[in-house]
């Protein structure tokens, strides 16, 4: 092995360990790892540090985003709940001079493969396939603690595939339209479904209007505000806001109630959400369901108003980025998070969001982000 490719090797190697163990924590099998899962993600972190460490060619812009995400890092320290999600900025910050199409790959194959291993270890009986009947809805959790983690899981793989293979066949295409739907029938999950099948349609087609891809760089903000702005001004006697509020399974509701409950301030609350998924013994909690799905407003109020401005900037300013790489395939993802970010809020964590790692590329060593062929002509704004 090269010298130079050292960095890179302790970074995949890294990242490699954080994606199966974090997979496996959220499944049943995190029972036999939760004891020392926590030293799992410092040792991660260790390793990331190490190749730092190693790397050459530090510039002035890379001291600045390293001092951004400490200050990230730090705001999550504070909380207990920011625990699992430290590693998340060491990741980004040491993701700049890694190709991004590498990490690409190393996820498809890792996080496909522990989705295999842990649903057909749920069918197989070695860890339980957990059912839920709600509303008349029957829902599998293949093998995880939550129903809606192995949709979700199918959306990232669906969109990293998107990504590297532009022009999959019809059969392909197909295939991966009805591995989506499968998770869809057994865990009920709606939203991961849906908005595969809208990546799938879009990304066929290469949208040329500069005022449709302007909408998409406003994705974040607009998401953010609009979302924030309908969650506090829910009002239950409005008939329509609340025939909104039922379509949307409670969530403006829900929202508005965990406002009354916590407060908005710089550094956040130490939150306690509670929701639909069970613990690593298959005990369903006996509190009163308050989970906030919104993202924004989730963020909002664990890490508070200085998190959460700096989050949605940076989502703003990478796709500001790849609108000018003319990148439109990862623009349009970071589109379809956005609007996800209002009812759903797994975008934030790593293990389910690998375009997360895009923030990185704005402080690259390695100039781009390897764009396919069609993708590298440079757009004006």
């Amino acid at each position: 092995m090269k010298k130079d490719n050292i960095p890179s090797f302790i970074y995949m190697f890294s990242y490699s360990i954080y994606l199966i163990f974090t997979m496996l924590y959220y499944s049943f099998y995190g029972i036999y790892i939760n004891s020392y899962y926590k030293y799992i993600l410092v040792f991660c972190v260790l390793l990331l540090i190490l190749k730092e460490i190693l790397s050459k060619n530090i510039k002035i812009k890379d001291l600045f985003f390293l001092i951004l995400c400490l200050a990230l890092t730090y705001i999550l320290f504070l909380h207990l709940n920011g625990m699992s999600m430290f590693p998340l900025f060491f990741f980004i910050y040491g993701s700049r001079n890694i190709e991004f199409r590498k990490i690409v790959k190393l996820t498809i194959y890792l996080m496909s493969s522990m989705l295999l291993f842990i649903v057909i270890s749920s069918f197989l009986g070695f860890i339980p396939d957990y059912v839920s009947y709600n509303n008349g809805r029957r829902r599998h959790f293949l093998g995880f603690r939550y129903a809606l983690v192995p949709s979700v899981y199918a959306f990232n793989l669906t969109a990293l595939i998107l990504y590297l293979k532009k022009d999959l066949s019809f059969f392909k295409i197909f295939i991966i339209v009805l591995i989506n739907y499968l998770f869809f029938y057994y865990t009920g999950s709606r939203l991961s479904f849906a908005l595969s099948l809208l990546l799938i349609i879009f990304s066929r087609y290469k949208i040329k209007s500069k005022i449709i891809l302007k909408l998409f760089v406003l994705s974040f903000p607009v998401c953010c505000v609009f979302s924030l702005v309908m969650i506090f001004n829910f009002n239950p006697n409005d008939s329509k806001m609340f025939k909104l509020n039922e379509k949307l399974g409670y969530r403006l509701s829900l929202g508005q109630q965990s406002l009354n409950e916590y407060s908005i301030n710089l550094f956040g609350n130490d939150t306690e959400f509670i929701g639909n998924g069970v613990d690593l013994y298959g005990n369903k909690s006996n509190k009163t369901y308050n989970y906030v799905d919104c993202l924004y407003l989730n963020i909002l109020e664990k890490y508070g108003i200085i998190f959460t401005i700096l989050f949605v900037i940076m989502f703003f300013y990478e796709s500001i980025y790849l609108y000018k790489k003319g990148d439109y395939y990862l623009l349009l993802v970071l589109f379809i998070l956005g609007i996800r970010g209002m009812i759903d809020d797994l975008g934030i964590y790593l293990n389910f969001n690998t375009f997360l790692l895009l923030f990185g590329y704005q402080f690259n060593s390695i100039k781009s982000l390897n764009l396919r062929k069609d993708e590298k002509k440079d757009v004006k704004i």
